[in-house]
């Protein structure tokens, strides 16, 4: 009974908070109301944007404007942002933080500038935990009961695009070698193997992780050659190859284009020489051939000449 009697009061403790609330927040005069989305989806570690506006029948108003986030509950759940800025129409806009990050995360602020009714919040840097219901509120204190509070919220969820976090090979050749890609992505990413002959398959075996938004598949490795794993989502998509088998090394690979590069100035440097070799033979059995020919020719010229006939010995 005394049971009974708690749980009842409780209850009824609660639903006056939230009626106390509803009509603090509620409370504005005519025409006066915000305006929001009802589902928003973010990416991981992307930014995203929250819509809100807000109408008043107080377009000339003059002083401050209150903007409030909070997550949850729309009157006492958690408060994440909260800014004031000056509207004046003569130009003092000095009072305005609204367009910086909060000090606690660094991480909320407004993209929507409250003089013109827009109120739409920036998350940076989108985590899973980030999924859950907002709420915007907004508050004139310069006049009274000025005030609305969005009680529908924004949904707001959160997926990811796909990730390749890790490609490793297990085995050998005698007992049997696997590939293992582990993805991370959410919605969950299906998986395609690309094989060392270029075809596609899909993944024979998978494992969905506990973390729930990574997915392990094993590909059973018969060739050497180039794997490629590929993931994809509707949100986008990763892919990572690996090389199994005999491969030269970048050190291996150094070592043979420069034994390559001295082969081929060793080369160079052969049909050089042998090119001056010929070049000079031709000069000198040129010379040897001018120098004979003007030994012979000489002698008969002298016989000749002093009318001397007869044999000419050698």
């Amino acid at each position: 009974m005394n049971e009974r009697m708690v749980r009842g009061m409780s209850n009824l403790l609660g639903l006056c908070l939230l009626i106390m609330g509803m009509s603090l927040g509620s409370r504005a005069s005519p025409g006066f109301y915000t305006n929001t989305s009802l589902q928003e989806v973010g990416i991981k570690g992307e930014s995203a944007m929250l819509p809100c506006t807000f109408s008043s029948r107080t377009p000339s108003y003059n002083g401050t404007i209150v903007v409030i986030w909070r997550t949850k509950k729309a009157f006492l759940g958690p408060l994440i942002f909260q800014c004031s800025i000056m509207n004046s129409t003569s130009g003092n806009h000095s009072s305005n933080n609204c367009t910086e990050w909060d000090r606690e995360t660094h991480r909320y602020r407004l993209v929507g500038d409250p003089r013109r009714y827009n109120l739409s919040l920036q998350i940076r840097n989108v985590a899973y935990d980030d999924k859950k219901f907002y709420y915007c509120r907004v508050e004139l204190r310069n006049i009274r009961g000025e005030s609305w509070t969005d009680k529908t919220g924004t949904n707001f969820t959160v997926v990811a695009r796909p990730r390749i976090i890790r490609l490793t090979l297990s085995g050998n050749v005698s007992v049997g070698r696997s590939l293992e890609c582990v993805v991370e992505g959410l919605p969950l990413p299906s998986i395609t193997w690309v094989r060392p002959e270029k075809n596609e398959m899909p993944t024979p075996e998978e494992t969905k992780y506990a973390e729930q938004d990574q997915i392990q598949s094993k590909l059973s490795v018969s060739q050497n050659g180039t794997y490629t794993c590929r993931a994809q989502n509707e949100y986008g998509q990763d892919a990572e190859e690996l090389h199994v088998g005999e491969k030269p090394s970048e050190t291996q690979r150094t070592i043979i284009l420069l034994l390559l590069g001295l082969l081929l100035l060793l080369g160079l440097g052969i049909a050089a020489v042998i090119f001056m070799h010929r070049r000079y033979k031709e000069v000198a059995d040129s010379s040897d051939s001018q120098t004979r020919h003007s030994r012979g020719k000489g002698p008969m010229n002298y016989f000749w000449s002093h009318g001397i006939e007869g044999k000419i010995l050698m």
